[in-house]
C-alpha cells in the first residue's frame, strides 16, 4: 500500500491537471500524452479506496510502521530458524511413516480384493 500511496500523490497533479481542462480535444490529448500516469493513479486510487474505506493516506505513519516491522524480523528471524528446521526435520520422519505405512497396507488391500473377488 505504500507504494500505491506514493503513486497516488505523485500523480495527483497529472489528474487535477486533466480535470481543470475543460475542452474535449485538448482533454483527449493530454490523456493521450499522459495515459500510463494517469493509470497508475487510478490504479491507485482504486486499490487506497478498497483498502482505507475513506481514511486518510498515512504515507509516512505507514513506512513508519512498516520500518519497525523490519526491525522487529529482522531481530526474531534467528529465533525462528531452528524452528523452522525442527519442522523440516518433522515433515521428513511423517513422510517416512506415511510411507511406511502406505507399504504395509498395499498387500492388505491386495489380499482383501482377492478375498472379495473369490466370494
Amino acid at each position: 500500500m505504500i507504494r500505491e500511496g506514493e503513486n497516488y500523490q505523485r500523480l495527483k497533479p497529472v489528474h487535477t491537471e486533466l480535470n481543470n481542462i475543460k475542452f474535449k480535444k485538448q482533454r483527449e490529448k493530454f490523456e493521450t500524452s499522459h495515459d500510463a500516469e494517469l493509470r497508475l493513479f487510478y490504479a491507485a486510487r482504486r486499490i487506497l479506496k478498497e483498502k482505507l474505506d475513506g481514511k486518510p493516506i498515512a504515507l509516512k505513519a505507514w513506512k513508519q510502521e512498516y520500518a519497525q516491522l523490519k526491525t522487529e524480523y529482522a531481530e526474531l528471524s534467528p529465533q525462528h530458524k531452528p524452528l523452522r528446521e525442527e519442522v523440516i526435520r518433522l515433515r521428513q520422519v511423517q513422510n517416512a511413516v506415511d510411507t511406511a505405512l502406505r507399504r504395509r497396507e498395499q498387500p492388505q488391500a491386495v489380499q482383501r480384493k482377492k478375498h472379495e473377488m473369490e466370494l
